[in-house]
């Protein structure tokens, strides 16, 4: 477990910006803009471009702390992994518990693939990482951080695109 932080970036900055993947995870399947944009995505866990500026930052928000990015007030094992091992950790944790139902309940082998649900499985982890809370797309502070961002990428990419 990587548990020393190493966040070059703001960690409000990279919460911010993660949250808005966060959203793209759950609502994809309705929204083509979403997916879209997740489709670009050809990072670890989809942490990387278009949600973050670069591999730089990509890096920062992979080597940030739990508890830097979701706000945490207690600390405990979690709270002091990165973001990236924390999210390598509990996909592990749904292949295994994959591969345990999968063999118990179809009496099969572990040829089976496993398939990561982004909006079932995915979003809450990264949720979870951020402390962010179910309806968490539904507040006005995040809804006018998803506006000013919206209206800084209309100069970088198709503003279009990044309306839900």
């Amino acid at each position: 477990m990587n548990s020393t932080s190493q966040c070059s970036v703001k960690p409000a900055q990279l919460r911010a910006k993660l949250s808005f993947l966060a959203l793209d995870l759950r609502i994809y399947q309705s929204s083509p803009a979403a997916e879209k944009r997740l489709s670009l995505s050809v990072w670890r866990h989809c942490i990387g471009p278009p949600y973050l500026a670069d591999e730089l930052e990509t890096k920062a928000a992979l080597d940030c702390t739990i508890g830097d990015l979701g706000d945490y007030k207690r600390i405990d094992e979690t709270s002091v992994m990165t973001l990236g091992a924390y999210l390598d950790q509990e996909v592990r944790k749904l292949m295994k518990a994959w591969r345990l139902k999968a063999t118990t309940l179809l009496n099969a082998d572990d040829s089976h693939d496993f398939v990561l649900c982004t909006s079932h499985d995915l979003a809450p982890i990264l949720q979870r990482a951020l402390g962010l809370n179910k309806g968490f797309h539904e507040s006005k502070a995040f809804k006018k951080a998803w506006e000013r961002d919206i209206q800084r990428r209309g100069t970088q990419h198709d503003a279009v695109a990044w309306i839900p």
